[in-house]
């Protein structure tokens, strides 16, 4: 898996394993960030995604998250909330 593979323009990949939130972000072939962060809980999660979305200055509403560990219904309904679109890879 890729980040080629995330569909849109804006292209949000993410994963939790164990503890950690891993988060690339890119526009078309530029990269604008790779990180990862300290997760307790999915709440965490949702916060470091949501900071580092906006403060790259994206817009949730018409870009899609690309997910590369599954998710539960609960949190996929969070994401889907915020997000155009909820894709696993």
């Amino acid at each position: 898996m890729q980040l080629q593979d995330c569909p849109e323009y804006n292209k949000i990949l993410c994963s939790i394993a164990g503890d950690r939130l891993f988060i690339v972000i890119a526009q078309g072939k530029s990269l604008l960030l790779a990180g990862s962060y300290p997760v307790r809980d999915f709440i965490t999660a949702e916060y470091y995604i949501f900071l580092s979305v906006s403060s790259l200055q994206l817009n949730p509403e018409i870009s899609t998250i690309c997910w590369r560990t599954p998710l539960t219904d609960e949190e996929e309904l969070s994401m889907y909330r915020y997000f155009k679109s909820v894709v696993y890879l």
